[in-house]
């Protein structure tokens, strides 16, 4: 009946018993009062839960704002790798918040910065800043920072090969001049005939790693001899004949041979570009000296200079220039004042002469 319904499905309720089931009395408020604690607990145990996730929320924003300049730094670098055409500043601090749940704007003025473009500014300034009316609307962009760092990445990594180039080819010489006759089916026996009759050696002869003829456009246009190069197995030998070549010309059947190191083509390069220089020196018997990888050492009355680019060469040939004309003009003006003083001589002369005679 409906009493056995209501205490199987209701067991919270008071039921006072009668006789008759129908008059029982049934009654809610012992076992309301249950209920009531229990949502109570319940919502006690929801709080607690809520104030612990809260307080770790805090923690991780904690520990989020106390990470190291460097940290945030490389993160940056990271994110802005990824826009190669450039991110705004709101974008990256929303995205930084979202992604990372980081704030930059507050790290920015927690390290003293007015906002987040100044701290850019100083900590990052190989940026590239594209600044509009609102800072937030400013675009950063790392690609053109990137681009000179792949530039001098680029330079250096060529600078090691040239020298590498340089070290390889330190035994090589190169001889213009000598005729194709010239030991065609042995150029190896005929070229050591030739230097040994050069540096006047008969038993230690110089001994050659290989030989060989080296084929070029303007050679065989203009219908030249090609050039021979050699590698010797000693360098003693290229620097005995080129400290020879000094004193005395290498000739073959009356014409001259021309001796020349073997260099890069970069270097060849390079070394054109201080043509005028090299050429103002040799004119006034200047020493100078090539260094490796690329520099120009002269030696002066004074001390060394040494040069690396073209505009050093080209003020240091100004220099020179100008000191010439300054010592050339105190030249015409000491042969004039002799001319003054010999005319005055001559005058004084002529007149004793005449009341001599006289």
């Amino acid at each position: 009946d409906t009493l056995e319904f209501l205490e199987h499905q209701m067991p919270e309720l008071s039921i006072k018993y009668c006789g008759s089931r129908l008059e029982c009395v049934v009654k809610q408020g012992k076992g309301k009062k249950k209920v009531q604690e229990q949502h109570q607990d319940s919502q006690k145990k929801m709080r607690k839960r809520q104030g612990k996730k809260k307080a770790q929320k805090c923690q991780e924003s904690q520990e989020k704002m106390s990470k190291t300049l460097a940290e945030v730094l490389a993160l940056l670098t990271d994110l802005l790798n990824a826009y190669n055409w450039g991110v705004s500043v709101k974008k990256l601090q929303e995205f930084l918040v979202t992604e990372e749940g980081f704030d930059l704007q507050k790290f920015s003025i927690a390290h003293g910065y007015k906002d987040t473009l100044e701290f850019l500014e100083h900590q990052m300034p190989e940026l590239n800043i594209k600044y509009h009316g609102n800072r937030l609307n400013s675009v950063v962009n790392q690609h053109r920072a990137k681009q000179r760092e792949t530039k001098e990445e680029q330079k250096n990594a060529n600078q090691r090969i040239e020298v590498l180039e340089l070290e390889l080819r330190s035994y090589n010489l190169r001889f213009r001049g000598i005729p194709e006759e010239l030991g065609e089916l042995d150029l190896e026996k005929g070229f050591q005939k030739l230097i040994q009759d050069f540096l006047k050696v008969k038993h230690d002869f110089p001994e050659i790693e290989h030989i060989f003829r080296i084929n070029s456009k303007y050679a065989s246009q203009n219908k030249l001899p090609r050039d021979i190069l050699v590698s010797f197995a000693d360098k003693k030998w290229k620097d005995t004949i080129l400290i020879k070549q000094r004193k005395k010309l290498l000739t073959f059947e009356g014409q001259q041979v021309q001796i020349f190191q073997d260099l890069p083509l970069s270097i060849i390069k390079k070394r054109k570009e201080f043509g005028n220089l090299t050429q103002v020196l040799q004119k006034r018997q200047i020493r100078y000296h090539w260094k490796i990888p690329f520099a120009l050492e002269i030696f002066l009355i004074e001390g060394k200079k040494i040069i690396t680019t073209v505009e050093q060469a080209e003020l240091f040939v100004q220099e020179l220039l100008a000191k010439d004309k300054y010592q050339c003009s105190g030249l015409e003006d000491t042969r004039n004042a002799f001319r003054e003083e010999g005319g005055i001589r001559k005058g004084k002369e002529k007149k004793k002469r005449k009341k001599w005679m006289s």
